[in-house]
Parts: C-alpha cells; sequence; structure tokens
C-alpha cells in the first residue's frame, strides 16, 4: 500500500516538475488539477514537489452522484490550486464550490470530462494573455473553452482516440462557430 503510494506521489511529482521546469510555465502560471478524495494528500504533495505553491482547494459539485449505500453519495472532485511563483491576481473574486452537472449521454466523450462552464470558471483566474495548457486533454473541452475565450490553448493526450475525438470536437466546435459568426 505504501510502496504504490510513494510511486504515485512521484510520478505525480515528476510530471507537475517537469511542467513547472519547461517553458510551458512562466511565472505567475496557475495549475488546476482534478482529484477525488483518495488522491487528494498524494497529489497535493505532488504537486508542491514539483516547484508549485499550493494556493488553494476548490470543490467540483457535479449535482448528481451515484447513490452509495452506507456511504457518502459520490459527486464532487476537487481542483488542487497552485502557482509557479506569486499570483499573478486578476480582478475576480471566485467562491470555492463550483456547481456545474457533469457531461452526460451524447455530450459525454470521456470519463472524467469537465463542463466547459466549469472550465470557464477557473479561467476567469488566468491572465488573458497566458497560454492554457491542458496535459491530459482528454476529449478537448479545455481547448473548446479556451477557443470561445479568445485564448491561445495547447492539448497534450496519450491516447490515440481522445486526440481524434478532440480534434473532432473542435472542428465541430470551429465550425459552429463560424456558422454564428456568419449569421451575426
Amino acid at each position: 500500500f505504501f510502496s504504490s503510494r510513494r510511486r504515485h506521489t512521484r510520478l505525480q511529482g515528476d510530471w507537475s516538475s517537469d511542467v513547472c521546469s519547461s517553458d510551458l510555465a512562466n511565472d505567475g502560471a496557475n495549475l488546476f488539477c482534478f482529484s477525488d478524495w483518495r488522491q487528494l494528500p498524494t497529489f497535493t504533495d505532488a504537486v508542491q514537489c514539483g516547484g508549485w505553491v499550493w494556493r488553494g482547494l476548490a470543490t467540483w459539485d457535479k449535482l448528481h452522484g451515484r447513490p452509495m449505500k452506507g456511504r457518502f453519495r459520490n459527486h464532487s472532485e476537487y481542483i488542487i490550486w497552485a502557482t509557479r511563483g506569486a499570483v499573478d491576481e486578476q480582478d475576480v473574486y471566485p467562491g470555492s464550490i463550483f456547481q456545474h452537472p457533469a457531461p452526460r449521454g451524447n455530450d459525454r466523450v470521456h470519463e472524467t470530462q469537465k463542463p466547459e462552464a466549469l472550465i470557464f470558471d477557473l479561467m476567469a483566474m488566468i491572465p488573458k494573455s497566458h497560454t492554457i495548457v491542458d496535459p491530459f486533454m482528454g476529449s478537448g473541452t479545455t481547448l473548446i473553452a479556451a477557443k470561445k475565450q479568445g485564448r491561445k490553448a495547447i492539448g497534450i493526450e496519450l491516447q490515440e482516440e481522445y486526440c481524434e475525438a478532440a480534434a473532432k470536437r473542435c472542428a465541430s466546435e470551429l465550425a459552429m462557430g463560424e456558422d454564428r459568426h456568419n449569421s451575426d
């Protein structure tokens, strides 16, 4: 058990250190990581070991969850917020609980897909001039949200099927955006 936890912490620390020390993260960069309660302690340690300054914790309330007899209903994820160096403060005052339903049915492409509205809420804390980097792109929601806000974004995904799904979603969103723009 402890060996597995140490290995997990080291793996998380390795990627967060790689991002922190690369050109992808300038001073003042924000890092938002999603975690369930089981990985939360090791993930926050790994983020700090990776050279990031842990700034806080928020909760994504998915509004719906699996009922679990004799246990808490599983309907939330934690958002670990960290920065590389000092905070580049924006004139926003977000709460620490974000309530957005998780994508469902045909709207859900990836098992850990986040709703665009949640990504918009988090992006409000990031200066418009910063490039958004999603090292676990999945279905491309972060890229789509960034495009809708006129921001630059980079997505990284190891699984080819999700790269293709994200590319398809982004292309579809671009086409819909052009249609909306042309009808104005």
